[in-house]
């Protein structure tokens, strides 16, 4: 490996624990230590790597520890249901969000 890449890896993996565990202030400040070439690698690197077959809410899940966004998302399905059961169009849906079970 390069020393590019791994220089990278290791940007990529300090963002991936800084953002769990500092405040963004400080994640912000490190983040402008950057130079724009690394910057952008690193979002690349990390977009490459986030799972596209999974709604958006299981992947920031850790961000809820109460369920919020579950039960939202749990509560408007149900809504849903009771509307389309009562013969009401159930319009607006992204069939795609739908099938992954985003709704």
């Amino acid at each position: 490996m390069s020393d590019d890449l791994w220089r990278l890896e290791i940007l990529a993996q300090n963002l991936i624990v800084r953002v769990r565990d500092e405040d963004p202030e400080a994640n912000g400040d490190w983040w402008d230590g950057l130079t724009p070439r690394e910057q952008r690698a690193v979002a690349f690197i990390l977009a490459s790597a986030v799972p596209d077959d999974r709604p958006w809410s299981d992947l920031i899940a850790w961000t809820d520890p109460e369920g919020t966004v579950e039960k939202r998302r749990r509560q408007w399905r149900e809504a849903l249901q009771r509307r389309a059961a009562r013969g009401g169009a159930v319009s607006g849906v992204d069939p795609k969000l739908s099938q992954a079970g985003a709704v």
